[in-house]
């Protein structure tokens, strides 16, 4: 699986900065799964006998639990915009997990936008930002 590297344009006439990733398929993508899952389980667990509950049906019941939730938090934390204006953007925060920098905007309404960013693209990631005027969080 090769990751292609976001390229991050700032549009001075919509006064928005114009993100360009795969992220929306991405975040459809994983969101139908979810929601299979979460149908799937619910199917399953439909016509269970109260007094006959098997190993498995634990299982799908954790699973869907999980679905479920990730779905939930995936709708109500994270979006997959791809072009978000300036005064929408609260802060850039960037965040170290098992040696690697993952890099996501923060947004005002409480969402974030995950970035996936290589070594050029985050040096011209922070000029921009800077110049813009959006803090950084580390």
């Amino acid at each position: 699986m090769t990751k292609k590297a976001t390229h991050i344009i700032y549009n001075e006439r919509k006064k928005a900065i114009v993100i360009d990733d795969n992220s929306p398929q991405q975040y459809q993508f994983i969101s139908l799964l979810l929601g299979l899952n979460t149908a799937n389980s619910l199917i399953r667990l439909y016509k269970i006998d109260v007094s006959a509950i098997t190993h498995s049906d634990y299982f799908w019941l954790v699973i869907g639990i999980f679905s479920a939730a990730a779905l939930l938090y995936r709708y109500l934390k994270k979006t997959s915009a791809k072009e978000i204006k300036l005064e929408e953007i609260e802060s850039f925060k960037i965040k170290r997990v098992f040696g690697n920098e993952r890099y996501s905007l923060i947004l005002k309404n409480g969402k974030s936008r995950d970035l996936y960013l290589d070594f050029l693209s985050k040096k011209h990631l922070d000029e921009l930002f800077t110049e813009l005027g959006i803090k950084t969080l580390k």
